[in-house]
């Protein structure tokens, strides 16, 4: 989670415009909107631990506890 100087959550919109998109732009990169998206990046993420040796299972685990942390709070489903 990204949060604001004062602890709050960033939102993923706000993020991209303020953080994300200008990280693009410093490094001479396009940003191409979804391909390069948070989605992408999580991902990347994913793809990185897998490649270093965690199990699809602990993967598995931490993105249920990620869903319910985040999601689970407001009654998603």
């Amino acid at each position: 989670m990204i949060t604001r100087p004062s602890g709050e959550p960033l939102s993923g919109d706000l993020f991209t415009k303020v953080g994300w998109k200008p990280a693009f732009g410093n490094a001479d990169l396009e940003y191409r909107n979804r391909i390069d998206g948070m989605h992408a990046l999580r991902h990347l993420f994913a793809s990185t631990l897998l490649a270093r040796g965690v199990s699809v299972k602990e993967l598995a685990h931490y993105n249920c506890l990620d869903t319910v942390l985040t999601r689970g709070h407001r009654g998603d489903s």
